[in-house]
């Protein structure tokens, strides 16, 4: 498997651990994260009709320097075990857990949890890809816990509409270039794109990058430079974007734009 690919934003990217946790009855998902991120879980479980079984909290870089991300998830799954048709909760680890290193099983086990209702962390996404297989991981989850599986909108009576969680900082920039003679690369792990609605109806020029979590924590500019190269070759300007998981790694943009123009491309951030 390659460190660094580039692919088209527009390609599928189905969500499918999020599919398979919303598709069993009283299940639900508990995560913490960035805006892309809990906002592609919260559109994922609107379509699903579950999105009554999604408590989610949004943070920013500073939040988790701070380790509000503790708080955050404990908040989120004592909010999901106070209803009675959750029958399990699956926290759902994000690319921020994974490059923050936090023990989620220690605030796990100090959750209120009167019922005692099943609680397991599934590791996602392209920087749990290499070691944790998610769905193996959950087909496991389901052997023990024995979910009946239903793809019937259900809600949850008692629980007040929440309002869904903001755009991130990225998809204005992105739709806003994507009709222009540009081309555009979102710099992320790989799964933020799924926060970005009508995804089919944004120009091919719009690209992101999928990385391992070897690549992610190893990642130099000239790498990178090279890769993103080899992706754009034709003579047009390049904007660059970064997600929070990018951000928080230090990736040093300026440098990666100073050597890209000395290869000749003509690049910006934004």
């Amino acid at each position: 498997m390659e460190q660094i690919t580039i692919e088209n934003l527009c390609d599928e990217n189905g969500m499918k651990a999020a599919r398979d946790i919303f598709r069993h009855k009283g299940i639900a998902l508990a995560a913490v994260g960035s805006l892309a991120c809990v906002r592609s879980l919260y559109l994922t479980a609107k379509e699903m009709g579950k999105s009554d079984f999604l408590f989610w909290r949004s943070l920013s870089e500073r939040d988790y320097s701070l380790g509000k991300n503790a708080w955050a998830i404990r908040a989120c799954i004592q909010e999901a075990v106070s209803y009675p048709e959750v029958t399990g909760v699956i926290v759902y680890a994000s690319c921020m857990d994974i490059l923050t290193g936090w023990e989620i099983e220690r605030v796990i086990a100090k959750a209120e949890n009167p019922r005692s209702v099943p609680i397991e962390v599934l590791y996602r996404g392209p920087l749990a890809k290499r070691r944790n297989a998610p769905l193996q991981k959950l087909q496991k989850i389901w052997n023990r816990w024995k979910p009946q599986e239903s793809d019937i909108p259900f809600q949850i009576k008692s629980r007040e509409k929440i309002e869904p969680p903001q755009k991130p900082h990225f998809e204005e920039s992105i739709l806003s270039y994507t009709s222009s003679d540009c081309d555009v690369l979102l710099l992320t792990p790989g799964g933020c794109k799924s926060c970005i609605q009508n995804r089919e109806a944004i120009s091919c020029q719009v690209k992101n990058t999928r990385f391992t979590d070897v690549s992610l924590s190893t990642l130099t500019n000239e790498e990178l430079a090279e890769t993103i190269l080899a992706a754009f070759p034709e003579n047009r300007r390049l904007v660059l974007l970064e997600s929070m998981a990018v951000k928080m790694v230090g990736l040093d943009m300026e440098g990666l734009c100073r050597l890209l123009r000395a290869k000749g491309k003509d690049v910006i951030t934004i």
